[in-house]
């Protein structure tokens, strides 16, 4: 069983150095809510009106760390916040999931990624990174103010309806992390007992991808450059 889980949070992984998953639980400031839940860490209390992740026990308390750790050394790495843990379910009769099933499962949680950045124009990466970490050293660190404000972590109660250049560069940061960890993803969707695939010239990828990007109220005539 292989499970790919997307955690599109408007809440910055925390780096090791900030937060260390063996030594204690997790605050709201270190992780998105619902990795802990999964693991039977709650962070809300049960009569917190709207959070119900009391029931989203499904695999052990001590595996949780491991998955931290795992996350936090590929967001360290600067290549997207990607990894894949091998998990055993307990039960959760609420899901009605059983307990003893191995599951593979490939984490990707949004966040700032130093490699992604680095590519980008000089003029852009100002405006994107936080002005106290242009070198993205600190990703738990994010805009502070501007069109880019909280990017990539949008925050979901007060920026759900994101502009077009948001959306633009965050469906460009979304997909470099998935090429960038092609073999991953391959690994996780392939079916069991398929062939692999041959290996393929991929097309180069400039930065942008070809996403309309809005200049003082029109379209750049090629539709890629700011």
């Amino acid at each position: 069983q292989h499970v790919v889980l997307f955690i599109n949070t408007d809440a910055p992984l925390s780096p090791a150095w900030k937060y260390n998953p063996k030594e204690r639980d997790p605050v709201m400031d270190d992780i998105d809510d619902n990795i802990p839940a999964y693991f039977g860490i709650e962070l809300w209390k049960p009569n917190s009106p709207g959070f119900f992740l009391v029931h989203n026990t499904v695999f052990r308390r001590e595996d949780y760390a491991g998955v931290v750790i795992a996350l936090q050394a590929a967001q360290a790495s600067g290549e997207g916040t990607v990894a894949t843990t091998t998990l055993t379910t307990v039960e959760n009769p609420w899901w009605g999931i059983r307990a003893g099933l191995t599951v593979n499962v490939t984490w990707v949680y949004l966040g700032r990624v130093a490699d992604w950045e680095q590519q980008l124009p000089e003029d852009i990466r100002r405006k994107v990174a936080a002005k106290k970490d242009l070198n993205c050293t600190n990703p738990h660190l994010v805009r502070e103010e501007g069109t880019f404000k909280n990017f990539p972590n949008f925050k979901t109660s007060s920026q759900q309806q994101l502009k077009v250049p948001q959306a633009n560069l965050l469906a460009d940061l979304a997909g470099w992390t998935v090429l960038n960890n092609k073999d991953q993803f391959i690994a996780a969707l392939r079916p069991t007992g398929a062939p692999v695939a041959p290996e393929t010239k991929e097309p180069e990828h400039h930065w942008p991808f070809p996403f309309p990007w809005p200049h003082n109220g029109s379209q750049p005539s090629n539709g890629t450059q700011p």
